[in-house]
């Protein structure tokens, strides 16, 4: 039987876990192996199991999920028993064998779509296959939004969806960067203050670059432009912060007429954003195709100037949103 690793968690956390047996599958290795984790840890937990076996179908020559079965363990009734590449073996094993009260969890990282082993699994009445692969949307909501009620952090409107926006969408990553949230222990984290804490982040100084450009603000432009090169990759961040904004414009002129600026913002602004509704609808009455290009133009051009003489990115850098200024105004 086929399920998500989004209801997966679902079943862990409100304790509903209904199998004993689980395939988990797909090309995000870091997410299989933490469900592989957080699955132990219930039935642990839950059951007062002592012993977990792992099996290695490659690295172990007798390997035996049929031997495991039959070994009775010292510490407790029933064994948590952890498959690491398996192959036809373990299939032919696990069909002919009850697992009775253990608990089995395969590690089926890199295993093909139309292998006998997950079709066993996904048409299964009692066990089950959980896909894992890069986290939706959803999922990634999801997962926060139950990282926050476990801790019970509450964040500003503007800063959750900021950490929706930027985080990672690898599980792993995801992970690390809501732990570093809980470390922080602050509690009314800024924006500013989320985008240091997030390793792939989208800062919230270079946004406000973007919109400061397009209100020809030139003190706060030139201001904001200095304290973020401090690095030999600050003008990378801001040349990619205007270039993400320029598409984002591009797609809200395509559905332009289609739409009510009301709902080109709501469309296609990042909703950690939503304090610039104003300035973005603004931005989007003023804005054509043909400064778009000239913008796209001018981004190539400056992305070919930082590679070559990357010790004058400052100046480069400024004088690029002086000019980005100029055709946004």
């Amino acid at each position: 039987m086929k399920i998500g690793s989004d209801r997966l968690f679902q079943k862990i956390n409100s304790e509903k876990i209904d199998f004993r047996v689980v395939l988990f599958f797909g090309n995000e290795e870091g997410l299989i192996s933490q469900s592989i984790k957080y699955v132990s840890k219930y039935f642990e937990k839950k059951e007062n199991i002592k012993e977990i076996v792992s099996i290695d179908y490659k690295k172990q020559k007798d390997a035996s999920f049929l031997s495991s079965l039959a070994n009775q363990s010292l510490f407790s009734d029933n064994k948590i028993i952890v498959i690491q590449n398996p192959n036809e073996n373990f299939l032919d094993e696990i069909q002919v064998n009850q697992v009775e009260k253990n608990v089995v969890l395969i590690n089926g990282f890199g295993i093909k779509a139309a292998s006998k082993i997950k079709k066993f699994f996904d048409y299964h009445n009692m066990y089950f296959s959980v896909s894992c692969y890069e986290l939706k949307r959803a999922q990634k909501i999801n997962i926060i939004d139950r990282f926050l009620k476990q801790n019970s952090i509450s964040l500003r409107k503007n800063t959750y969806w900021f950490l929706v926006e930027n985080v990672s969408d690898e599980f792993l990553i995801l992970e690390k960067e809501l732990e570093k949230v809980l470390i922080f222990n602050k509690p009314d984290i800024s924006i500013k203050e989320m985008g240091l804490l997030l390793v792939n982040k989208n800062s919230a100084d270079s946004d406000n670059v973007f919109f400061n450009c397009c209100e020809l603000d030139y003190g706060a432009l030139l201001k904001k432009s200095y304290f973020l090169i401090n690095s030999s990759t600050g003008g990378y961040e801001i040349l990619m912060s205007i270039k993400k904004f320029i598409q984002i414009l591009s797609s809200a002129l395509i559905d332009r007429e289609v739409n009510s600026p009301d709902g080109l913002v709501e469309k296609h602004l990042p909703k950690y954003l939503f304090l610039k509704k104003e300035s973005f609808r603004e931005i989007i009455k003023k804005t054509n195709l043909e400064k778009i290009n000239k913008v796209n133009h001018l981004i190539q051009k400056t992305e070919l100037l930082l590679r070559k003489n990357i010790s004058h990115q400052a100046e480069i850098t400024e004088r690029f949103l002086l000019n980005c200024s100029k055709i946004l105004k």
